[in-house]
């Protein structure tokens, strides 16, 4: 039983006491913080391993899951930059993360 709800009731007459007790059982319950997510099955990385502003970076994923790209500047998420490639117009450390639904988000080593 994962979860159990008793109400208590008690019912004077008298003096004679009654206490019901009510046991209900959940079936098919979730965690209440959510299912456990799995792990990518690649890794990830940016290419060239060296950043010059102006100059595309690629994001290289080697697993089999289709993922989404979300490009960091400095740890900011750089608005807009949601595809696999990305050209600086900055100095800056960059990172990419790739995300799979059902899966745990995996990050890049920054680049600098």
């Amino acid at each position: 039983m994962r979860n159990i709800l008793i109400a208590r009731f008690v019912l004077l007459f008298g003096v004679i006491a009654l206490t019901v007790v009510i046991v209900f059982t959940l079936s098919d319950c979730t965690n209440p913080t959510g299912p456990s997510l799995g792990t990518l099955s690649g890794d990830i990385s940016i290419s060239p391993s060296t950043g010059t502003v102006g100059a595309q970076l690629t994001t290289n994923y080697n697993g089999t899951e289709t993922v989404t790209y979300r490009w960091y500047k400095d740890g900011e998420a750089i608005d807009g930059a949601t595809d696999a490639t990305y050209t600086p117009i900055e100095a800056g450390t960059y990172t990419v993360t790739v995300s799979a639904a059902g899966f745990k988000s995996k990050t890049s080593t920054p680049l600098r």
